[in-house]
């Protein structure tokens, strides 16, 4: 007896062990999870930094990762960017260097005060208000994105104190609860659900504009260049030995590299180079290209919202879908997302809230004094930005305050503020003094001790509530998504409307639409902009097999983000995939000893392959559900049908079944290996649902 006891509980043991063990190396294999821990510290010991530079081609959102993953393993790095206005502060450039950067904000532009401007369809004759901005090589630059939780860890992780700036720069941090709704039907995840309200789960609610911004602002020990990249020079075992760029003025520059990472986007820039480089020196290069046609049109419009809006939402008494819990309406990230099953549907919905713009949204309340409004927003900054113990350049610009803006920029930059205050709209009518603005920015200047003078703060202050007419902050503002596989594409938030009507949309999604409709009304009769569209088109998804041809591709090259993988933007997976590259990339290298001939493009290549399969083939796979996609080459829209069909079943299990749910909304996150969804419990429950359950 006591023989079999133990046996039984030896077997147990063991079969712990092998489960864990299991575990760990899906981990390890499909996700960057455990990677983690390691990320943002500097190499130490007798294996350290490097002494060579890393040249990354191309700035945006993968090259400031990659980047600054990079800068904890090489003694340099050189960004190659040829877009201009990335060289302005207003784009989250810092030179560092007055002479070279002497006005922040060139035509007294902050990131927040774009403008806009009128685009009238060739089609249809429908005109329509778009973004003005210089970021015209990112065709995504305007628009609100999705995040998901891997990339809010991967942030904390490379820059200390991230929420901190995140909310300084008016990014929304919040639980990753988008009411998401898969083929219509919601996801059984209660918004008080523990995983939804860790914080450790948090994500970023916000544009593409205001956090390539910040990311910029936060990258540091960098060194940025404008240029195109033009050819890799390989030298001894086919290394790249250095990188050739043209500069502005048309000059060819070469710079020698330890490594070259491809952050060069949809254009996939090192492919070519790649080609052009190894052809040259009779290798000829056999890297397979994969890609397919989605054939996917979408928009999204923004709509400032006011107090009334507010009242007016929270008097619908909106509750959870799964639970009926009262939602908090200004708490609240997000307010519906409906994925279709293409089979049946072609239209996406989305609709929530994004972040401030980059800065607090004030209105007023009565008819007082500009000066006074500027000096309470002055006063509360910076007792916002004490609290987090930041420090920060100053860079507000009155743009629209009349004559006495260019006097406060210049005090500004003269006196070198150390904290940052967030610029906000106000009024034409408001004209505020210069001398009251200098005397407090005065206090905060550098040569002055950093914390604000408290008794000026109190004195001030209370000057102020005793008029009783504090400035209300306005929620940020709303965003409402629409589109689909090979849709036409309203161009105007009312049309949106009617668009979203053809779906199987509660109609309580209709009743905060419809608020936003009166809002917008509201806006336009007092000549205002009303709505902001972003429209866009996904005519090419595609994959770079580097894995494939790790004998012909340099050891010290790699790509990251789009260079190497683009997915319909959909389910908005781009930047945390940027992340999911970045973070390979720096587990590979803390792994290697960096010598001149380690092969690291061969095992980053390899291991990012396995963790981005399920992301290609999801994604490939459910765009094949539309007749009017465009396959691979080679394949037909009949692959991945058997993915299509239990993914139809597991949208019925999900609506009820809140482990299941949690594990599918882990997977959306990039928290876990895609083998999770098919564990047995769940398949189990996918088996019951596809032969008892009723097909919806």
């Amino acid at each position: 007896m006591l023989v079999a006891v133990s046996l039984a509980l030896l077997i147990a043991a063991l079969v712990l062990l092998a489960h864990r063990a299991l575990k760990t190396h899906l981990l390890r294999t499909y996700t960057g999870i455990l990677d983690l821990p390691a990320l943002g510290t500097t190499r130490k010991g007798k294996d350290g930094k490097k002494n060579g530079t890393a040249v990354v081609c191309g700035g945006s959102i993968a090259g400031l990762l990659a980047a600054r993953v990079l800068s904890s393993h090489f003694t340099r790095v050189l960004i190659i960017e040829p877009d201009a206005c990335t060289f302005t502060s207003p784009y989250g450039f810092n030179s560092g260097d007055e002479k070279r950067d002497p006005d922040p904000y060139p035509d007294e532009k902050t990131p927040t005060t774009y403008g806009t401007r009128s685009v009238t369809d060739a089609r249809t004759g429908t005109t329509y208000n778009v973004l003005k901005h210089d970021r015209s090589r990112v065709w995504q630059y305007p628009a609100m994105h999705v995040f998901q939780v891997l990339l809010t860890r991967v942030l904390r992780r490379l820059f200390p104190g991230f929420d901190a700036h995140a909310q300084a720069a008016g990014i929304r941090l919040a639980p990753g609860d988008f009411i998401l709704h898969l083929g219509g039907s919601r996801l059984h995840l209660p918004s008080q659900s523990p995983i939804l309200q860790d914080p450790n789960n948090y994500i970023m609610f916000s544009s593409r504009r205001v956090f390539e911004t910040l990311l910029r602002r936060l990258v540091t020990g960098v060194e940025f260049v404008q240029g195109t990249a033009t050819a890799f020079n390989l030298g001894e075992g086919g290394m790249v030995e250095s990188v050739e760029y043209r500069d502005t003025v048309g000059l060819t520059q070469r710079v020698g590299c330890a490594l070259v990472a491809d952050c060069t986007g949809n254009t996939q820039l090192g492919l070519k180079l790649l080609t052009r480089s190894l052809n040259l020196s009779h290798s000829p290069i056999t890297i397979l290209r994969e890609e397919y046609d989605p054939r996917m049109c979408y928009a999204s419009v923004e709509v400032c919202v006011g107090d009334e809006f507010e009242a007016a939402l929270a008097s619908l008494d909106l509750r959870d879908p799964t639970t009926g819990d009262p939602l908090n309406t200004k708490a609240q990230g997000w307010f519906y997302t409906l994925i279709p099953d293409p089979a049946v549907d072609y239209r996406t919905l989305l609709l929530g809230r994004r972040d401030g713009g980059g800065g607090a949204c004030f209105f007023l309340r009565g008819c007082w004094g500009g000066a006074d409004l500027v000096l309470f927003l002055c006063l509360l900054s910076c007792v916002w930005c004490s609290a987090f113990g930041l420090r920060f350049s100053f860079r507000a610009a009155f743009t629209w305050l009349g004559p006495t803006h260019r006097a406060v920029l210049r005090f500004a930059r003269r006196t070198r503020c150390a904290f940052y205050v967030l610029p906000v709209a106000l009024p034409d009518r408001c004209s505020p003094s210069p001398s009251l603005v200098a005397r407090f920015y005065w206090s905060l200047s550098p040569s002055r001790p950093a914390r604000p003078d408290l008794a000026f703060f109190s004195s001030s202050l209370s000057r102020l509530t005793a008029r009783s007419r504090l400035p209300v902050l306005i929620p940020r503002p709303v965003v409402f998504g629409f589109g689909g596989w090979d849709s036409a594409v309203p161009l105007t938030f009312a049309d949106g409307v009617s668009y979203a009507r053809f779906t199987n949309a509660p109609d309580w999604v209709f009743d905060i639409l419809n608020l936003l409709q009166e809002e917008v009304d509201r806006q336009k009769e007092r000549g205002e902009v009303g709505e902001v569209v972003f429209v866009a088109k996904c005519t090419s998804c595609s994959r770079v097999r580097y894995e494939s041809s790790d004998a012909q591709v340099p050891g010290n090259f790699v790509a990251l983000g789009d260079a190497c993988m683009r997915l319909n933007p959909r389910l908005g997976e781009g930047c945390t995939k940027a992340a999911l590259c970045a973070l390979t990339l720096d587990g590979v290298l803390r792994r290697t000893t960096l010598t001149p001939k380690v092969d690291i493009g061969k095992t980053y290549f390899k291991l990012l392959g396995k963790r981005c399969q399920g992301l290609w083939d999801a994604s490939r796979w459910m765009d094949y559900g539309r007749a009017t996609s465009v396959p691979v080459k080679g394949e037909t829209l009949e692959e991945g049908a058997t993915f299509r069909r239990f993914s139809r079943v597991l949208y019925r299990v999900v609506a009820k079944d809140e482990g299941a749910a949690t594990e599918v909304w882990k997977n959306m996150m990039f928290l876990s290996p895609p083998g999770d969804v098919m564990r047995p419990s769940i398949l189990v429950r996918v088996f019951w649902e596809a032969v008892f359950g009723a097909d919806e």
